[in-house]
């Protein structure tokens, strides 16, 4: 019966730890650099080297999408109006960094943002400007198709299963 717990409690913990700690929060206030821009923190995802960003609603990003990174050796890469990427020569765990947005502050849009390791996703989120506030929400997977590296971090439900099957391996072992 020990057995049994102790693999359930690796198994969820496994799962809460692959997504429930990561976090990308705004800093600050938004300011003025053409457009405007928001200053972001990435921090609880452990090691990454490769920002993403996909313009979903509004305005898109002004050139260059990403600027002011705490860490040293990050550079943009790839941007464009709909999307932009920023890629690290070392990986890193904490970072502050802005964002360029065209158009007003005052006009709400949304993006979908992702942190990786050399194409590992760490983290995907949505990130939605109302003209106030921010707000973060898991994207669904018609946001997520055709975008991001190919390899991806297992979701709890897939991490779930695993452990259900090596529970199953176990029992069936101890029964012959």
């Amino acid at each position: 019966m020990k057995k049994l717990l102790t693999v359930l409690l690796v198994g969820l913990i496994l799962g809460l730890s692959s997504s429930a700690f990561a976090a990308v929060l705004p800093i600050g206030d938004v300011f003025n650099i053409g457009s405007w821009g928001q200053s972001f923190n990435e921090s609880g995802v452990g090691n990454f080297n490769q920002l993403a960003v996909w313009s979903l609603t509004g305005a898109g990003f002004e050139q260059p999408a990403f600027r002011n990174f705490s860490a040293a050796g990050w550079t943009n890469y790839g941007a464009t109006i709909d999307n932009a990427y920023a890629l690290g020569s070392s990986p890193t765990t904490n970072m502050n960094f802005d964002i360029g947005f065209n158009g007003l502050s005052s006009s709400p849009l949304s993006f979908l943002f992702m942190a990786s390791e050399d194409l590992v996703v760490k983290e995907w989120a949505v990130a939605s400007w109302n003209g106030s506030a921010w707000n973060f929400s898991t994207p669904t997977k018609d946001i997520l198709a055709g975008k991001g590296p190919t390899a991806a971090v297992p979701e709890p439900a897939t991490m779930s299963l695993l452990g259900l099957g090596l529970l199953g391996l176990l029992r069936g072992r101890r029964k012959i």
